[in-house]
């Protein structure tokens, strides 16, 4: 009997069903149709052409969504006024469970809102995307996004949704991250073209941004709270009107556990000089907006557009390559200021470095400067170089001291004025072994 008991329970083990693949129109008429009959774990794959969602599609369970083979690389998932009477704005696709994967679909929102209809979401949300994270993980993967009026992809506080491989056209936000913490984006080789702000990161935010190419949007990256931090790592940013990276927050905040860094990225901009999309005559281009503390911006390049630091701001800002600034400085540094700029390389540039601000300080490392305009390399007047100290009539060591800095100084701009390199206001740190020059003849 015990023998016989050992024999039969394996048969009494219930397994769990296999994953399912539901066809999409071949079994089911709808996603909705075969979303309602999916379970954790199956595969809901969309057949060539284009597919109406006549609702927003929730996925509360656990599945993928692909191209249902190799030649219906064109499956579109599309919510359209024409095709539905929508009483408010919504989103198209609301991520609601675990872990859900979107693979090679074209996810389009053209559903804009009626004359008279409440202007947010149905969820009350101010603002209306083409996949609403919710809940858990999501994966968009090789997918393309294409909202001709709302924003792209909308991440809830708690959440880590990635994009890989996606090209997202946008309106306004292409990522717009909430404010919460543990709240983590991850973008990976995606595309971002003319959206308002490519990616957008709230209090507690993160995010990691890697080998992704924004073009033709306002901002691409705005890291907008000086808690918020990210990563953004050899990502290209072309033709951005107000800025490639925006960098806010508070910038004295000693407290702040705010954390940025911009390593190996390009920054160009096409534009006629002194005519930047989305701003006016006269204004040029800028890749990295800094008014925040902490930033390190470093082994960057900027073509035909230039740095900001600004606002009491402080940061690391080194090994970049500054090449064509002609509609505005390369590097300007204002408004009580204190950043160091190390071993940066300047080239083609009318104005190179522009200080101004009777509070701006910094310390200038190891800077070079290879044929910028003749006198005007570097604008601006430095920080006081004498302290004018005395005590009982004689002078402190202190002030003994910055005499002969300023004597040392004194003597590299009679040198750079005699070589034309420099005009007389240029300020050489070299005197306070700080900084130093590479002269070279100017164009």
């Amino acid at each position: 009997m015990f023998s016989a008991q050992m024999t039969l329970a394996p048969a009494l083990i219930r397994r769990p069903a296999q994953a399912q693949v539901l066809c999409v129109p071949a079994k089911y008429a709808t996603v909705h149709e075969a979303m309602d009959a999916a379970v954790d774990g199956d595969c809901i794959a969309l057949g060539s052409g284009t597919h109406k969602l006549l609702e927003p599609l929730w996925i509360t369970k656990d599945v993928h969504i692909i191209a249902g083979d190799e030649d219906s690389a064109g499956a579109t998932l599309k919510l359209d006024a024409k095709d539905t009477f929508l009483r408010c704005a919504t989103h198209m696709i609301v991520a609601s469970c675990n872990s859900c994967r979107i693979s090679n679909v074209t996810l389009v929102h053209n559903a804009t809102v009626p004359p008279g209809a409440v202007e947010t979401s149905d969820a009350g949300d101010e603002l209306v995307f083409v996949v609403s994270c919710r809940r858990g993980a999501v994966i968009l993967d090789s997918c393309k996004l294409v909202s001709e009026s709302h924003s792209a992809v909308g991440v809830a506080a708690g959440l880590y949704p990635t994009l890989l491989r996606c090209d997202v056209t946008a309106e306004d936000y292409a990522v717009y991250v909430e404010t919460g913490e543990n709240t983590t984006v991850h973008v990976e080789c995606c595309t971002v073209r003319n959206a308002a702000v490519g990616c957008w990161l709230g209090d507690g935010a993160s995010a990691s941004i890697e080998e992704t190419t924004f073009r033709n949007c306002l901002i691409g990256v705005e890291i907008a709270s000086s808690t918020a931090a990210a990563k953004v790592l050899r990502s290209a940013f072309r033709g951005c009107g107000v800025a490639g990276v925006s960098v806010t927050g508070a910038a004295d905040a000693d407290t702040a556990m705010w954390k940025a860094v911009v390593d190996g990225c390009e920054f160009s901009h096409e534009a006629p000089p002194g005519r930047a999309k989305g701003e006016p005559a006269g204004v040029g281009p800028i890749g990295v907006r800094v008014t925040a503390a902490g930033p390190e911006i470093r082994c960057c390049t900027f073509a035909r557009c230039g740095l900001v630091v600004q606002a009491k701001s402080k940061g690391v800002y080194a090994s970049n390559k500054f090449a064509d600034c002609h509609a505005r400085p390369a590097v300007e540094v204002k408004e009580a200021s204190h950043p160091l700029l190390s071993k940066n390389a300047f080239s083609k540039c009318t104005v190179a470095l522009e200080i101004s601000g009777p509070l701006t300080q910094g310390k200038y490392v190891g800077n070079e400067f290879e044929r910028c305009g003749t006198n005007t390399a570097v604008r601006g007047r430095p920080p006081p170089l004498f302290a004018e100290e005395r005590a009982v009539g004689e002078k402190t060591a202190d002030a003994l001291e910055q005499e002969e800095d300023g004597r040392a100084y004194n003597a590299v701009v009679d040198r750079c004025v005699a070589e034309a390199a420099f005009s007389a206001d240029l300020f050489d740190r070299q005197a306070h072994g700080s900084d130093r020059y590479t002269l070279s003849s100017a164009v």
